[in-house]
């Protein structure tokens, strides 16, 4: 019978805050106790700020052990209120989950699996592992270092959750932000994003985008073609699906033109308004609707209102006034 694999770790829980495998925490202030300063209150912070000012934390010892949660006697077993089979099982996820991916790095930081290091008279044996901790700072768990440095933060007592958890997550072990455990914390910590590779992310866009493309030729060609046109590509209905197709592919090479477009798709297919606007647009590109307007040095004018001074600016004006849009299609009828 074949051995059965374990299964890889995506996340633990550290002094009640859950670290996953693949994504970016972000250090923000912490919010102000009841008997904290007027002053501190008002900030909205549990201490001064200065956003050039960082603070290094490390590890500490009790009893005589580091408290590194690499082995059952570590300080926040006892803290959590953990037994020892309960303390085993969690010093084990993060040997898996944090020490182990540091080990292509740093060889030497296994040795923090032993817990009589403390005892053997190396009191300073870890002082320099550190980690910076500021406003702003951000962990990108994807990356082992960044991992680890948030893990010293936390088990550390540096970092407190924000809000609070329902049943099934106390039950999964987090905690709320007010817990005791959290009393000494200096600042909060946060879930930004999920990360997803670069390469990833922009295959999904790409894909999403020329589906996007193919769909709109096929049932709605007037759409996307002022869609395109909207985004800078010139393109027009008497083209071939093949040629609009090729100018959209090398709109396409630049990856913020793929995320401009689907912004704007979504806003064609949620938002009516946006239709007129694509739709004054449309008017405005074959110039009958820029004869329509008075102009003011560079400034744009309907009915004594101004547009603005681009294309886009003229267009949503319109669009969002009833009585522009009415006497705008008015005057471009003929």
């Amino acid at each position: 019978m074949a051995k059965k694999v374990k299964e890889k770790e995506k996340s633990i829980v550290v002094l009640g805050i859950e670290i996953s495998d693949n994504a970016v925490y972000e250090i923000v202030p912490k919010k102000p106790s009841a008997n904290a300063p007027d002053l501190y209150k008002k900030l909205g912070s549990e201490k001064m700020l200065d956003p050039n000012v960082s603070n290094l934390v490390s590890l500490y010892t009790f009893d005589g052990y580091w408290n590194t949660g690499f082995f059952p006697e570590s300080h926040i077993y006892q803290r959590m209120g953990y037994d020892r089979e309960k303390a085993e099982t969690e010093s084990e996820k993060a040997i898996e989950f944090i020490l182990k991916p540091m080990e292509r790095l740093n060889k030497r930081t296994m040795e923090m699996i032993n817990p009589e290091i403390a005892l053997n008279g190396e009191k300073d044996k870890f002082d320099n592992v550190m980690a910076d901790i500021r406003v702003g700072r951000q962990f990108n768990t994807s990356k082992p270092q960044d991992r680890f440095e948030l893990y010293i933060a936390i088990i550390g007592g540096h970092l407190s959750p924000i809000g609070f958890r329902n049943s099934i997550e106390k039950e999964a072990g987090l905690l709320d932000e007010n817990h005791p455990v959290y009393a000494n914390s200096q600042y909060s910590v946060e879930v930004k994003e999920k990360v997803r590779s670069v390469k990833e992310k922009r295959s999904k866009q790409v894909f999403t985008a020329y589906g996007k493309v193919h769909s709109l030729l096929e049932t709605n060609k007037k759409a996307i073609v002022s869609i395109l046109n909207y985004e800078g590509v010139g393109v027009s209905e008497d083209m071939t699906d093949e040629a609009i197709t090729a100018r959209t592919q090398v709109f396409f090479e630049n990856e913020d033109n793929i995320e401009n477009f689907l912004d704007t798709v979504e806003k064609y297919e949620k938002d009516n308004v946006f239709k007129d606007e694509l739709l004054v647009m449309d008017v405005i590109r074959h110039k009958r609707g820029l004869r329509v307007l008075q102009k003011e040095g560079r400034e744009y004018f309907l009915m004594g209102k101004s547009l603005g001074t681009t294309d886009r600016q003229v267009a949503s004006k319109i669009a969002k006034d009833d009585a522009l849009y009415e006497e705008f299609l008015r005057l471009t009828a003929n």
